[in-house]
């Protein structure tokens, strides 16, 4: 891991340790900061498009999920089953927040318009807690947007969803054949036992000719 200091307004210094996953295209931020500890990971955020999540390389988009990733595929989820979930002002945060980069190359971010989900309680975290949240990852995004290997990771993102796709098209088309494959079984049989009534028809028929 590499480290990096960071001077946030509000919050002071932040000292990080980050590392990237170019498997996924995404940098994983251990955080410890005045009120703050944990993890953040930032990556481009997926656009879902007919059943599927697809990455645009040049996306202003950023995605922040809480929590380390423990070799889950990047849409992973269960974020409550994360190690090292953010503490911010005393909360434990869960989910993702996604950041308009865009919008914060031209304003701070606040957390004004952010959910930031707790991961005790129903709704979402205090006000003061959404606040610093929203400062910390505003220095964060700048320090990944600022990396020279930015692009690289964002084409990294992009070549594994184009796996996931490939991979989730395929499962589907398993999973279709399979059903064509049963329902053309029980058509088969069906028409046996329909030819097979009208067989006997049959020769009830004739025998009724006959006599």
């Amino acid at each position: 891991m590499e480290r990096v200091n960071i001077q946030a307004d509000e919050v002071g210094l932040i000292r990080a340790e980050f590392a990237h996953d170019w498997r996924y295209g995404v940098t994983t931020y251990r955080v410890n900061a005045a009120w703050v500890s944990g993890v953040f990971v930032l990556g481009i955020e997926p656009r879902t498009g007919e059943g599927s999540a697809l990455i645009d390389q040049d996306s202003e988009r950023l995605r922040v999920e809480f929590g380390r990733r423990d070799g889950g595929d990047p849409y992973y989820s269960h974020h409550r089953h994360r190690a090292d979930l953010p503490c911010v002002n005393g909360v434990e945060l869960l989910g993702t927040v996604g950041v308009n980069l865009e919008q914060l190359r031209r304003e701070r971010l606040t957390g004004e318009r952010m959910y930031v989900g707790r991961a005790t309680g129903p709704g979402p975290a205090p006000e003061a807690t959404r606040r610093r949240t929203a400062l910390v990852i505003d220095a964060l995004a700048y320090h990944w947007l600022s990396l020279p290997e930015n692009y690289a990771l964002r084409l990294h993102a992009a070549r594994a969803v184009v796996g996931e796709v490939i991979s989730e098209r395929a499962r589907r088309i398993r999973s279709a054949r399979d059903e064509l494959a049963s329902a053309q079984a029980e058509i088969a049989a069906a028409e046996a036992e329909i030819a097979a009534v009208l067989r006997f028809k049959a020769i009830g028929e004739t025998e009724e000719a006959a006599a």
